[in-house]
């Protein structure tokens, strides 16, 4: 929330507000009034820029904030949690150790 007697984002960037792919696979994020809330760089092909998002991390965020918009989003926590989940995907899943299930001998069947 915007403190007392400051606009808030929501006041200066009317909503809806909707994601543009750029021609050079950038994402912008552009309010009712066509104007610029932020840009979203992509790691392009050729970059080893390791600051900069994949496709696939750029698209969901530019997706989160665009949703920011929507009045009835009012718990910021829960949807910060989502996206951190979603960015993290099957990459984090990879490091862990493989969960094996246990079989007792008493839960086999017989022979």
């Amino acid at each position: 929330m915007a403190p007392e007697g400051e606009p808030s984002l929501l006041s200066i960037f009317k909503p809806p507000w909707r994601i543009l792919r750029h021609e050079s696979g950038n994402y912008r994020i552009l309010d009712a009034a066509d104007r610029t809330l932020c840009w979203i760089y992509v790691k392009g092909s050729r970059t080893m820029d390791q600051m900069l998002l994949e496709d696939e991390e750029a698209q969901i965020l530019a997706k989160a904030i665009a949703r920011l918009s929507r009045p009835q989003l009012t718990d910021c926590k829960e949807q910060a949690g989502s996206f951190r989940q979603r960015l993290k995907g099957p990459a984090s899943r990879e490091h862990r150790a493989p969960e094996r299930a246990t079989v007792s001998a008493s839960s086999r069947a017989p022979r």
